[in-house]
């Protein structure tokens, strides 16, 4: 089969091969009972496909320093392993609706890495506000030199998560 023929196929399926590699977003995961589990908070497959039809072609975040991983978990049991990921959401229950605490620059190859608990009871509202945030500032101060040292992990363990943050408010506004 030709690549053609393979994106046809996967076209025929609703599929497509968009952002499957290169130093963009790439697909945003789950772990594999989602929307099955009776430990969930909420079903974390919407929110999923919110964040990736948010980040698809994103004019923004097309050329990142390097690729770019987000993950999703709503179990009381983290299956999607979100503290491996450059992004890690967790869905957990708040006063009155669900929230996200976020995790910043995990991750394995090289140098693993757990992931940094940046943010707590973030809601849903202000997810993409802080998601757009986080990968900006990772965007203008990220590594490029070095595809070894261009993860988000590096730039938060250069800088610390006190100065990301700082970043963050003097960038994005978002706190």
């Amino acid at each position: 089969m030709d690549t053609p023929d393979i994106l046809e196929a996967l076209a025929a399926l609703d599929m497509h091969a968009i952002q499957t590699s290169g130093n963009t977003i790439r697909n945003v995961t789950t772990d594999q009972f989602a929307g099955a589990a009776l430990d969930e908070v909420d079903d974390p497959r919407p929110y999923a496909e919110w964040i990736r039809q948010w980040s698809t072609d994103h004019p923004e975040f097309q050329f990142l320093p390097r690729k770019f991983k987000i993950a999703i978990s709503a179990g009381q049991e983290d299956r999607a392993l979100v503290k491996a990921h450059d992004i890690g959401l967790r869905l957990v229950s708040g006063d009155s609706a669900p929230v996200f605490d976020i995790y910043v620059g995990g991750g394995l190859g090289r140098t693993p890495v757990v992931g940094t608990l940046l943010f707590e009871g973030v809601s849903v509202a202000e997810l993409l506000p802080h998601l757009e945030a986080i990968l900006t500032v990772y965007n203008l101060a990220g590594r490029r030199d070095n595809k070894y040292k261009a993860r988000i992990k590096i730039l938060l363990h250069n800088i610390g998560k006190t100065e990301y943050i700082q970043q963050l408010k003097q960038y994005c506004h978002i706190l």
